[in-house]
């Protein structure tokens, strides 16, 4: 857990301190692929959980089960690389596609069976 935590640091004191003022689109799409990270990361984490241990984790580089650390590093490694885009003016079609792809991901994920487990 600790290199996770070190990996995590690194990757968020690792930009550039002057950063350029992101236009209301690039909100948007950071915003919407933000949203797809933390919704896949939800149901990779509840199907990794559950108890008819049905599911594996399909992404090879983490193997058949991914634990919550690895879930927060690649997380943390998702945002990074879509604030990297963005501030580099990647072309919006490409920025559009890695949203789609991720997007791509949680649908298949739902329609597989991996759902998002709360309790209040």
């Amino acid at each position: 857990m600790k290199i996770v935590l070190l990996t995590f640091l690194i990757l968020l004191w690792s930009h550039d301190i002057s950063a350029k003022e992101w236009s209301e689109r690039e909100k948007q799409i950071y915003t919407a692929y933000s949203v797809l990270v933390l919704t896949d990361m939800m149901q990779s984490r509840s199907a990794m959980k559950d108890p008819c241990e049905c599911f594996r984790e399909r992404n090879p580089v983490w193997g058949n089960h991914i634990s919550d650390g690895e879930m927060f590093l690649g997380a943390a490694v998702s945002f990074w690389a879509m604030h990297s885009m963005i501030e580099n003016d990647a072309p919006e079609w490409l920025l559009w596609t890695v949203t789609g792809s991720r997007a791509t991901v949680v649908i298949n994920n739902h329609m597989v069976g991996a759902r998002i487990n709360y309790a209040f």
